[in-house]
């Protein structure tokens, strides 16, 4: 792997745009972490490493081939434009989301002096002097231009992590609950007391119901009978026999 010379530029050239408190070394990191996030790992080296050289930066690069934005033709250098603008509306919208001094520092870093402090190495694109502008020259929005406009989402303030914890605990202790199902049924519901009958009280017990079961029989038949009974009376009276004569007079 080959370390580029992309662009060396006096500083009085210049004018750094990066928001106060940053210096190129700790933007670059911080730049680098977030296209990583957001483009892959392949997107960590879009931002060229500067070097103090004298009076001047240089700004460096590691890869393979290497084509400045002057050596590109004129179909190239559109689909680098294009790669640019797809990469810069990604960024913004991911420090959106994630938010705090991310936001300014890549509305910052997406400023060139020219098209000259873009290269693509092995076919990505690398950007030189990034974060600056020609010294007494207002920004030109260069890259700015190409971001589609599309919004990132803001980050939410509803707590996922602990609600996402919480309902963690509950699919956990349902899941016990279920395996324990069995043994906490035995528990709270205790199984009833067995009854245990000597055989011979058992036996006196069957004796007792079948006499109960035998007067019952019996006193069915009986009132059948007498139904019977009535029947026949009804339809073969019995006349009644003629009373007594009285007894004679005395003497």
């Amino acid at each position: 792997m080959t370390r580029h010379l992309l662009l060396r530029e006096r500083r009085a050239a210049l004018s750094p745009l990066l928001p106060s408190g940053w210096d190129e070394a700790r933007a670059r990191e911080a730049l680098s972490s977030l296209a990583t996030r957001a483009l892959g790992k392949e997107w960590a080296g879009l931002f060229a490493e500067a070097q103090a050289d004298g009076d001047a930066t240089a700004w460096y690069a590691e890869g393979g081939e290497l084509r400045r934005y002057t050596e590109l033709s004129a179909e190239e250098r559109g689909e680098l434009r294009a790669s640019l603008g797809q990469a810069f509306s990604e960024l913004r919208r991911a420090a959106e989301r994630e938010g705090g001094a991310l936001v300014p520092l890549v509305a910052a870093a997406r400023e060139i002096p020219s098209w000259d402090a873009a290269s693509a190495i092995d076919g990505r694109p690398v950007l030189a002097a990034w974060g600056s502008s020609a010294a007494g020259a207002a920004p030109r929005g260069l890259i700015a231009a190409l971001d589609d406009g599309i919004a990132g989402v803001p980050p939410s303030g509803f707590p996922t992590g602990p609600v996402a914890a919480s309902l963690g605990a509950l699919a956990l202790f349902a899941l016990l609950a279920w395996a324990l199902l069995p043994w906490w049924g035995w528990i709270a519901v205790p199984p009833m007391p067995t009854c245990r009958v000597a055989p011979g009280s058992l036996a006196a017990i069957e004796g007792a119901l079948a006499g109960e079961r035998r007067e019952g029989e019996l006193a069915a038949e009986l009132g059948r009978l007498q139904g019977e009974l009535g029947l026949r009376q009804a339809e073969c009276p019995i006349r009644e026999l003629p009373p007594e004569p009285p007894p004679p007079p005395p003497p």
